[in-house]
């Protein structure tokens, strides 16, 4: 490294040794005298007077290059092709008389360029398929974990973090298909001389076109190049190079949009880029974990989609065959287009290999839901899935400011067909009312505004269900329906333990709670189920026997808002507990069973509770709304 000059931080600090290494003057000037044995070789090939051993003498002397003498020549001739030519003459002189034979400078720097591009492409390929498989990887591991979804960067739906990584993993397989595109498209120059005519040669060759075109063939194949240009001047198009530095901004402008997106994360620590064991996040604050990488990501990138400015405003300014005020700008603008953008990608792969998702807290939560219960009927990675999508709501209900929370229910519960997801809300629910979240299932917009009642006036958590009567009619039980939600012999033993007890109603779902009393008494002993039967969509259970007697208070208005039902009713026992179905249940009695049935069936279906008695508080609220009371 010479300190006492200028050089470009590409170099320095950002682009990747191989790259480097392809731009250097070495592999330059190896691949000009690589282009010259191989036209000597053709012509050889095609009856010039090119000997066999100045061709061996050339191809034994291409790794052998003098610089110095040839910046020497340089000053002298004031031509950097030229001089080289003289150089490979000294280091070759049996062969100098036919070095560069019938060609012009943009035999070798035209095709040298092209050759250099095409394999700077192939290695950027390699990058940006090293991204797209870290991302791909990424967005499988966490393909149902939910985090908050921004529109307008203001909180919106939910979406999962695998599903946010699929769109920066969709640009890039744009800019993977565009760079395929141009790598498939790419021609050689050949030997066209100095204004396309191909003159030089065919003076050469006595007019004959065909070993013209067998010598350009031969050469481009050598080159791995399967077509030349069909027409050109002294120089390839310089669109060629508009094309490819726009496939590069393209590949800049994915990376700025994915790493603009983790900074914004990084600052609500949903995401962050890897941090080394060492590194210092900040000069003055240490414990700070900035996003730099994803920050050089960008600015790089803006430099990348500059540069890509130059190419097109040169490819419109070619005077007729050729003018030479492109060099010195091709000269700048397309090996740092190249070395911008290996270094933004590789970057890109390491962020991308190492992007972190806050999952302790979810793995702590998850942890500790499963040890703090009496029974656990799940595996830990699907009481996992529920917690992570109640980490997610909560992300949702923080953002908005929200007091409530519905959804529907998923298609398991509407259809009983098995939910590609193996997920349900059940688990949400429950954790939501102990917050003093009022939490209702399948989009139950009345029994949400009920709970929130209960819960304003209780200062407790709510339970709802779904309401059944169980009559006692000549002194035997009528039977309960001994449909999906239970099996029958827990039926039959529930009408056993009740015997002739009259004006019971049951009420059922899955979102019992493990508090009662108040949002943050210690948890009560509980028990974690799957919803469905294939042992997914976590659930409470809770034994509701234990606390017969319990008096409990229960409330809901009609969906047009202009009616509150209330009743009052005491605990008597429990069903469901150990079902895994939307199956939890609570017995309870009330002061006439067919009353309470024909007016709440008026009413609606979920019929909010909570334990104590409030009903005088209710109605008192209710008259205050103005809403007609429906009392049972």
């Amino acid at each position: 490294m010479m300190y006492e000059k200028y050089e470009s931080p590409l170099s320095s600090r950002y682009a990747s040794e191989e790259m480097l290494h392809l731009f250097s003057q070495e592999k330059r000037i190896r691949v000009w005298r690589k282009l010259w044995t191989a036209l000597a070789r053709a012509e050889h090939d095609l009856g010039l007077p090119i000997t066999a051993e100045q061709v061996a003498e050339l191809e034994a002397h291409i790794d052998d290059i003098d610089f110095e003498c040839a910046a020497q020549r340089e000053k002298e001739v004031r031509h950097d092709v030229m001089a080289h030519v003289y150089a490979y003459g000294k280091a070759a002189p049996g062969a100098a008389g036919v070095i560069h034979l019938g060609a012009t400078s943009c035999y070798v720097t035209d095709n040298g360029d092209l050759i250099l591009y095409r394999d700077g492409l192939r290695y950027l390929r390699g990058e940006l398929l090293g991204v797209l498989k870290n991302l791909a990887a990424f967005a499988e591991k966490y393909k149902s974990l939910p985090t908050l979804g921004y529109t307008h960067y203001q909180p919106a739906q939910l979406v999962t973090v695998g599903k946010r990584a699929t769109l920066w993993m969709q640009d890039f397989l744009s800019d993977l298909e565009e760079l395929d595109h141009v790598l498939a498209h790419m021609k050689f120059l050949g030997c066209r001389g100095t204004t396309g005519t191909e003159a030089s040669f065919l003076d050469l060759f006595d007019g004959d076109t065909d070993k013209i075109d067998q010598m350009n063939r031969q050469i481009s194949a050598e080159f791995g190049f399967a077509h030349c240009f069909d027409v050109c001047g002294q120089t390839y198009p310089r669109k060629v190079d508009s094309r490819i530095l726009n496939c590069l901004s393209s590949m800049a402008q994915s990376a700025y949009r994915m790493a603009n997106d983790i900074r914004l994360l990084q600052h609500d620590r949903q995401l962050e880029e890897p941090f080394e064991k060492e590194q210092i996040g900040s000069s003055a604050m240490a414990y700070k974990r900035n996003p730099m990488r994803s920050e050089r990501i960008c600015s790089l990138a803006r430099y990348l989609i500059l540069d890509a400015a130059n190419a097109p405003m040169t490819a419109s300014v070619q005077w007729l065959e050729r003018t030479l005020d492109d060099s010195a700008n091709r000269r700048i603008s397309m090996p740092e287009g190249f070395l911008c953008a290996d270094a933004i990608l590789r970057l890109c792969k390491n962020v991308t290999r190492g992007l972190v998702v806050n999952e302790k807290i979810i793995d702590k939560e998850t942890d500790e839901l499963i040890n703090g219960a009496v029974e656990c009927d799940m595996t830990r990675d699907m009481v996992k899935k529920s917690v992570e999508a109640n980490y997610g709501i909560k992300k949702f209900l923080d953002s908005y400011e929200c007091n409530c929370f519905t959804a529907p229910c998923p298609d398991l519960c509407a259809t009983r067909r098995l939910n590609e997801k193996k997920f349900t809300m059940c688990l949400n629910h429950s954790l939501n009312n102990e917050q003093g979240i009022p939490s209702a299932c399948e989009y139950d917009l009345g029994a949400v505004v009920s709970k929130l009642m209960l819960q304003a006036i209780g200062r407790r958590p709510s339970y709802m269900g779904n309401c059944f009567t169980s009559p006692v009619r000549h002194g035997v039980r009528a039977q309960l329906p001994k449909a999906l939600f239970f099996t029958p012999e827990h039926v039959d033993q529930k009408m056993e333990e009740l015997g002739d007890v009259p004006n019971v109603v049951l009420t059922f779902h899955s979102v019992p709670n493990r508090r009662w009393e108040s949002f943050d008494e210690p948890y009560r002993p509980y028990a974690i189920r799957p919803f469905a039967r294939s042992g997914f969509g976590a659930t409470l259970r809770y034994k509701f026997e234990e606390d017969a007697g319990q008096t409990i208070t229960m409330c809901r208005v009609d969906p047009t808002v202009e009616k509150l039902f209330v009743a009052k009713g005491k605990v008597l026992t429990s069903m469901g507990y150990d079902q895994t179905n939307c199956s939890m249940g609570v017995f309870f009695q009330v002061k006439d069973s067919k009353d309470f049935f024909k007016k709440q069936a008026a009413i609606g279906n979920h019929m909010p509770l909570i334990y104590g008695d409030f009903e005088e508080q209710i109605i008192e609220l209710g008259e205050l709304l103005g809403l007609e009371i429906v009392q049972a």
